[in-house]
């Protein structure tokens, strides 16, 4: 069944309100771009922003997890590839996107923090199903790295554990307490080699 011209141009105008304000966010930052800005570089009305998207939360965690999904892909592929690094480096590129993804939009990053952790957030879903998918793809890495070294480790645990100090490394990002992505990798890599060891 075709979709009605009416639902169509409301599917377009969200579609073009995400990609402008993703736009924006990077070129000025997150945290300087109003709803003014969008609507006008958009092309439509403030009011139709708000109707699309209810608040700037709302706003911030739609483009937030667009790119959180495009992260998810990129860390599939990596895990996906046998390449013969060492276990922490190649943990550390699987997170690599998504570090990025949250050092660089600070707003997203407190969300998906705060409402991944709380049922009632609009987001809690969808940001607890992300920590999932990071976590069970981290897990069959690891478990591929069990059974060739033959080792008796349970991987669901180290990926659990290395999803926690990745979070960890998330919330001193955005608290100012790692000032870069570079010290905020180095500190990550820290925790992985001892809490790894095992492999």
């Amino acid at each position: 069944m075709d979709m009605k011209p009416v639902q169509k141009r409301s599917l377009q105008t969200q579609a073009r309100i995400l990609e402008t304000s993703r736009k924006l966010f990077e070129a000025e930052g997150c945290e300087n771009v109003t709803a003014e800005m969008i609507a006008t570089e958009a092309g439509v009305a403030k009011g139709t922003v708000f109707a699309h998207f209810q608040d700037r939360s709302n706003l911030i965690a739609a483009v937030g997890m667009q790119e959180m999904q495009e992260a998810v892909c990129v860390m599939e592929r990596r895990a996906a590839d046998t390449n013969l690094a060492p276990l922490v480096d190649r943990v550390l590129a699987l997170y690599e996107p998504l570090l990025t993804l949250f050092s660089r939009n600070s707003e997203f990053a407190r969300l998906f923090i705060n409402q991944s952790t709380f049922d009632e957030g609009p987001w809690s879903t969808q940001f607890r199903n992300s920590c999932e998918s990071f976590e069970e793809t981290l897990t069959d890495c690891l478990e591929r790295e069990k059974s060739q070294k033959q080792c008796d480790v349970d991987a669901r645990l180290l990926a659990e554990g290395a999803q926690a100090f990745f979070l960890q490394i998330v919330t001193y990002r955005i608290a100012g307490w790692i000032k870069d992505d570079e010290a905020a990798q180095q500190k990550f890599k820290s925790y992985l080699k001892v809490w790894l060891v095992s492999m």
